[in-house]
């Protein structure tokens, strides 16, 4: 069945309901459409969230080798000074 021919349908069956019923689809629809943004949102925030995840784990894997300790960083810079003054 074709989108137009659902339309059509769905357009005749308006046509013969009452106001309260007319308005019950209206809430209907209006609660159907506050669902479906909901679920797009959860699933953007998902898929965000599993981007993130992919990032700070290829991230990990780039950076394993580099240690992180300030305690790491001070030696290393020291070993730095002791080599440029070793080489004036």
């Amino acid at each position: 069945m074709k989108i137009q021919e659902i339309k059509q349908q769905i357009n005749q069956k308006l046509d013969n309901l009452t106001i309260e019923e007319l308005t019950l689809v209206d809430s209907l629809l209006n609660n159907l459409n506050s669902y479906f943004d909901k679920k797009k949102s959860l699933k953007t925030n998902l898929q965000s969230t599993e981007k993130r995840k992919e990032l700070i784990h290829s991230l990990r894997r780039k950076y394993a080798y580099i240690s992180t300790s300030s305690e790491d960083f001070a030696k290393s810079k020291q070993e730095e000074i002791d080599w440029e003054e070793r080489n004036r």
